[in-house]
């Protein structure tokens, strides 16, 4: 057995091994990728003011250039809106300029020239700025990008008022009950960096182990950095901005309430602690931001216009007060959909309370609600509606609680709006415009550049720096394996030894590009599936997709979506062998360490053997991206048409076991169908026809099955093709079963109680196959698509809803949206190397703990720990999710199930709203 080489740089697989303990502490480890922003008066505009560090990033566009981010302002009259103080240097001869939190500047007026000037944002989260210029003969400069850190409770959550937590709001969770919530810290992250052992620098001191150095202490400090297991690289250890709150003393303390300065009464108390945000510190020991929800009973119903003055424990919490307008005070019993809505979209918020027992009442403590613009006019009212509670996916009790639903459909006039539950309160603000779907479709295709390979990341084209990884012009050799893909996917838990097992001495050259998969650095050919749903969307809808993303092909006579698919097939086709065969992609040695980035890590890195599923899986796409090609590049197209066939060829002519049969079978026939698509040869029908055993075998209501790129994929590319290509009976027999398909997820969503559906009913509700920021409706659209029902159009923008808020939590599953999103996908180079998280990001979301597996690591070693109150395991599904980067079936997320997916979804609703 040859041993790995040791290389300059490192892919690899998942962060975490469910029942890993070691890894699940390693990599606690995480880097600070933002801007510190802080709390100030408001300012002679009536802005209260946040100033940023100088430079506003450490990575950002350098000081001096055209766009810089001064401060982030938020409104003190409303704690939803928010304002970026730009800085701007315009060029010589500039005449108008253009400003947007959009790369593609749609319906964005050019405007006079300034050097300051303010941008309203409406999302929290990590924020990017574009601008351009136009000069006097209309010539538009390459617009450039900045980018802040927009956090409008992290004063709170940082901040030690007489040793006391300053609670971040106060908010009525129905008409008995009131809200206190405490952000308990900031985790300041560390991260990776080069480090000489042999040439330490002056006030350095080193700890020396049986095996060589394993801690650096700075300037006399009693903590040290911990030492890479390689030599070259140390640590930054983490910090916890604020302080740990110790939970059970505020909820065993007595707790206070006054009306209007009335008498102070003792209430009773619970709280829900959810761990946000985890790191480790100088002693390797994790630390944990975590949020505390503190729920306190009133003696009666809250009453508009008084003042409830909350008095907690006083060496713990400090007062906070809140005057009670149940037409405007915020309620996180109303959930909604933070992003946007389309004119005729169907548009639904929900009412409910959180688990065991608390609130259980809400859902039916109003009949009545109403929708509010923002003039504070009723411009609808409404009933509230019980929703199904317990037949979820088959009779089951995911939620855990009563929901109702508040549908206000009628409401098309675009702009801003609350919707408001008497005597509860009001959701964050429900925006209404055109197509906001465009916006989210955009974010997930940036955020797949944003995961390129073998490029430097950086201005002009983002706001922040990331060195070149994984190419061979920086020393890196992709060793050949013996071992395929094929072979990996049936066997996961032994694959890195069989792959450093069956290694050769060959190197594989041009073994660069592609799109990292989730937290770390591997590409396997899964991600593919981004590729083809790229394609379908160019091919599809061309007018609404020829926008540029600003990325480096942006200009090209290329669609954007096509040139971000044709990053990751390139990558492929340089693996493709001179007999046709196509490697599966390149894989690590092991795990990443804990202390890695993916420009910096060195493990020995090996390109799988080929194998025909790999094959047949890049026949298919390539065949597919050349059609969609072919309008903007007919000769590139012809390439990949040549490349596709030679795989397939190379693929049908490799022995397959009998176990293996049925899974390179799905792709053989998926292969066909796009090589149709492409060609029209009748050679390529018949192959369809020969491997569709779905046309006539074992065909339920869900067999479609979108989620596993099969027979949906195949069945969808043969309805693509020239009809003159087909038989009009297949395609009749396709179409119902799409339909088909998409009635039983209908069924689902409508008995769920926040309406969100799955592919398929059965499946185990694990990484990323429940509800999270990818929406599952892939198989809904495509029956729109064919039949024009609103109803499966319908069902899709209201799952989609769950992903953008509309949920138990209010939280969007995607970075960068909403008033409260993820924070802290499963991103090593954001966690170890001090990168932003960019917006765009969706992560897997729900993950049912000890469905399949031994998931009480987590419940055991992180999250309890941590302060995570009740147990995890212990609460319903829908409440079993929890932004910690640790825990990847949370927040990790994949290229082809997550950004293919949304981008998808997001783009078909785009493009047909």
């Amino acid at each position: 057995m040859l041993r790995p080489r040791v290389r300059s740089r490192l892919t690899s697989r998942r962060l975490l091994i469910a029942g890993s303990v070691l890894l699940a502490f390693g990599l606690l480890a995480a880097a600070a990728g933002t801007v510190a922003l802080f709390l100030r008066r408001p300012g002679p505009d009536g802005l209260a003011r946040r100033e940023t560090n100088t430079p506003v990033l450490s990575a950002d566009v350098e000081p001096g250039g055209p766009l810089q981010v001064s401060e982030v302002l938020l409104d003190p009259g409303d704690e939803q809106r928010f304002t970026l103080a730009l800085t701007i240097t315009p060029p010589p001869g500039a005449t108008a300029m253009q400003l947007s939190l959009d790369p593609q500047f749609r319906n964005i007026a050019w405007q006079p020239v300034v050097e300051q000037s303010l941008l309203s944002v409406r999302h929290a989260g990590y924020q990017m700025v574009y601008l351009r210029f136009r000069d006097a003969a209309d010539v538009v400069s390459t617009p450039v990008v900045a980018g802040a850190m927009v956090d409008p409770t992290e004063a709170a959550a940082t901040s030690s008022a007489a040793g006391r937590h300053q609670p971040a709001w106060v908010r009525p969770l129905s008409r008995t009950e009131l809200v206190v919530r405490v952000e308990a810290g900031r985790i300041r992250l560390g991260s990776v960096e080069p480090y000489d052992l042999e040439n330490p620098p002056d006030g350095d001191r080193l700890s020396w182990g049986l095996l060589g150095p394993r801690m650096i202490h700075r300037d006399g400090s009693p903590y040290g950095f911990p030492v890479s297991e390689r030599t070259d690289v140390i640590r930054r250890f983490d910090e916890l901005d604020g302080r740990p709150l110790d939970a059970s003393a505020a909820v065993a303390g007595q707790w206070t309430v006054t009306l209007d300065g009335g008498p102070a009464r003792t209430v009773p108390v619970r709280v829900v602690s959810r761990p946000a945000g985890s790191g480790v510190d100088g002693n390797r020991d994790p630390i944990s931001a975590v949020v505390h929800d503190f729920v306190l009973t009133l003696p009666e119903d809250l009453v508009d216009g008084v003042q409830y003055d909350i008095t907690p424990p006083e060496d713990l919490v400090a007062p906070i007060g809140l005057t009670f307008d149940q037409t405007r005070t915020l309620s996180p019993a109303v959930r909604v959909n933070q992003v946007g809505h389309g004119v005729d979209d169907p548009k639904l918020a929900y009412l409910a309370g959180w688990f065991d027992g608390m609130g259980e009442t809400v859902a039916t403590s109003a009949d009545r609600f109403q929708v509010l613009d923002e003039d504070g006019a009723t411009v609808y009212e409404g009933p509230v509606v019980a929703r199904p509670v317990g037949r979820d996916l088959g009779e089951r009790d995911l939620t855990g609680t009563p929901v109702a639903e508040l549908e206000f459909s009628a409401v098309t006039e675009p702009g801003g709006y609350r919707v408001c539950v008497i005597g509860v309160g009001c959701s964050y603000e429900v925006t209404i415009t055109d197509n906001p779907w465009t916006e989210l479709a955009v974010a997930a295709a940036r955020s797949t550049f944003h995961q390129r390979s073998g490029v430097a990341l950086g201005p002009p084209h983002t706001s922040f720096t990331r060195p070149r990884p994984y190419h061979p012009d920086d020393g890196l050799d992709v060793l050949a394996t013996d071992y395929s893909l094929l072979q990996a996917n049936a066997e996961p838990e032994i694959r890195f030894d069989a792959i450093v097992g069956s290694a050769t001495e060959v190197v594989v050259d041009e073994a660069w590009g592609g799109h990292f998969d989730a937290g770390d650095w591997d590409r396997r050919i899964h991600h593919l599936w981004y590729a083809r749903n790229a394609a379908q969307l160019v091919a599809a809808f061309p007018r609404e997709f020829a926008d540029d993303l600003h990325i480096p092909e942006s200009g090209d006579a290329v669609p954007d979506l096509l040139d971000e698919a044709l990053w990751s097939l390139d990558f492929y086709r340089r693996l493709q062998l001179p007999d046709g065969a196509i490697r599966g992609g390149v894989e690590a040695s092991e795990h990443p360490p804990a202390n890695s980035t993916s420009w910096l890590d060195d493990l020995a890195v090996y390109a799988f053997a080929p194998d025909p599923w790999s094959s047949f899986l890049y026949a298919g796409v390539a065949a597919e991206v050349a059609d969609a090609l072919r309008p903007y590049d007919p000769a590139r197209a012809d390439d990949y048409v040549a490349s596709a066939v030679a795989a397939y060829d190379w693929a049908a002519g490799q022995p397959v076991t009998e176990t293996q049969r049925p899974v390179v079978d799905g792709q053989r026939n998926v292969a066909a169908a796009g090589l149709l698509l492409a060609t029209g040869d009748p050679r390529w029908h018949q192959a369809f026809v020969e491997t569709a055993d779905y046309l006539t075998v074992g065909f339920g209501d869900d067999a479609m099955l979108c989620h596993a790129h099969t027979r949906c994929d195949g069945g969808w590319l043969y309805l693509q093709a020239d009809e003159s290509a087909t038989d009009p009976a297949i395609r009749q027999v396709l179409r119902d079963r799409f339909i088909a398909s998409a009635q039983a997820s209908l069924a689902l969503a409508e008995n769920t109680a926040y309406r969100w559906t799955t592919e398929d009913g059965n499946v185990p509700l694990v990484w990323g196959l429940g509800p999270g920021g990818a929406p599952h409706t892939s198989g809904l659209l495509r029956a729109y698509l064919l039949s024009g029902d609103e109803r499966f159009r319908a069902a899709a923008v209201a799952s989609a809803g769950y992903s953008l808020g509309a949920n138990p939590f209010n939280q969007v599953l995607i970075t960068g949206f909403g008033k409260e999103q993820a924070r802290h996908p499963v991103i090593v180079d954001v966690q170890h190397g001090g990168i932003p998280v960019w917006p765009g990001t969706p992560v897997y979301g729900h993950h049912q703990l000890n469905a399949i597996g031994n998931d009480q690591w987590a419940v055991e070693f992180v999250l309890g720990p941590a302060g995570a109150e009740p147990a995890p395991d212990q609460v319903p599904f829908l409440w079993q999710w929890y932004d910690v980067p640790t825990i990847a079936f949370f927040n990790e997320f994949t290229v082809h199930q997550s950004h293919a997916e949304a981008l998808f979804s997001f783009g078909v609703l785009a493009a047909t709203g």
